[in-house]
């Protein structure tokens, strides 16, 4: 989740829970802790290649839960002076297991068997910037300072509010996922991998991926329509050359590079793409289906450069990629 829903959370989990005895500490405390698993975010103004293989690490690893709550829980009883450290510990673990679970609701990925596993989990049932989610902790958190008497009670409610809309998001996905299952049924498609991604258009509206050895196929869901699996579907073919009889050989030369590697790792539903001589360039892009491009932009768009004699001229991330420029050599399926 974005780090202004993180903090909301940090402060009604405090207000529900250790706030009588812990009083503003508990806000200061909370809100904090729950900022602090993304302190790796400043990685993305550093070196973009080092924010997407570390973002969401050993700081978002469950096996550093709880080491870290017995730090941050000693450091706040230190500065606060309050003898309640056990209290400080048990506010510290919760909104650090919050912060956990909240990340793995959308689908950036987490890694939170690291350092033993880079894998990335991801529940995908939650867009990273969701109004609805981030509502149900602001207002709430703003009547318990306005009724300050009903304060933890309000608290209470709104983190049981939010779990209902959890509850209401995963059942959402499971319905639209349906979609992906029968669609490769129908259509006796050989899935690699399939998906129902969050839209940030609505909670009932999802973005199907399904990767087969060849194509990647993405289609849009609206549960609240009657409407049939074997529409909205459209396909991108997984390697797209600027001629379909050619097969490039810079595409082979840039799936060398360990920078791209990494890339590949980090992308759940990559396509590639030679985009022939760019002023007198060999260019090659990769793209993630499974990030929404807004007004027709792809993020995590990575670029690798040759000249043309064969030599590395550069490789770098590319903001806000324009999806027409892959789109228009797209073979549409209905």
């Amino acid at each position: 989740m974005d780090a202004f829903t993180h903090g909301l959370a940090g402060a009604v989990i405090a207000g529900a829970t250790f706030e009588p005895s812990l009083g503003k500490w508990a806000v200061i405390t909370g809100v904090t802790v729950s900022l602090l698993p993304d302190i790796d975010f400043l990685l993305k103004f550093i070196n973009k290649k080092l924010y997407i293989k570390y973002h969401r690490g050993f700081a978002n690893s469950i096996f550093f839960l709880i080491p870290f709550s017995l730090f941050w829980g000693y450091f706040f009883y230190w500065i606060s002076g309050l003898h309640f450290y056990f209290h400080f510990v048990g506010l510290t673990f919760l909104v650090l297991l919050s912060h956990i679970f909240f990340d793995t609701l959308n689908p950036f990925g987490t890694m939170i068997f690291a350092p033993f596993s880079n894998y990335r989990f991801s529940w995908d049932a939650v867009y990273i910037v969701d109004f609805v989610f981030s509502g149900l902790l602001l207002f709430p958190l703003i009547a318990s300072y306005v009724w300050a008497t009903y304060s933890q009670r309000i608290c209470f409610i709104s983190l049981a509010s939010l779990g209902l809309y959890i509850l209401f998001r995963f059942i959402n996905h499971a319905q639209a996922n349906r979609h992906n299952k029968q669609y490769i049924e129908a259509n006796q498609l050989e899935a690699e991998n399939f998906a129902s991604l969050p839209s940030h258009r609505s909670p009932f509206r999802w973005n199907n991926l399904i990767e087969t050895e060849d194509y990647i196929y993405k289609g849009g869901v609206n549960i609240l329509e009657r409407q049939g699996f074997n529409g909205h579907y459209r396909s991108w073919p997984k390697f797209n050359y600027q001629d379909s009889d050619e097969n490039s050989a810079w595409i082979q030369k840039a799936l060398e590079l360990p920078e791209v590697k990494t890339y590949l790792w980090f992308a759940r539903f990559p396509v590639t793409k030679y985009h022939g001589l760019v002023q007198n360039i060999h260019r090659v892009a990769f793209y993630d289906f499974r990030f929404e491009g807004y007004k027709g932009k792809l993020p995590f768009v990575y670029i690798v450069d040759f000249y043309p004699d064969g030599q590395l001229r550069g490789q770098r991330f590319h903001r806000n990629w324009d999806l027409r420029i892959l789109t228009k050599n797209r073979k549409g399926i209905e």
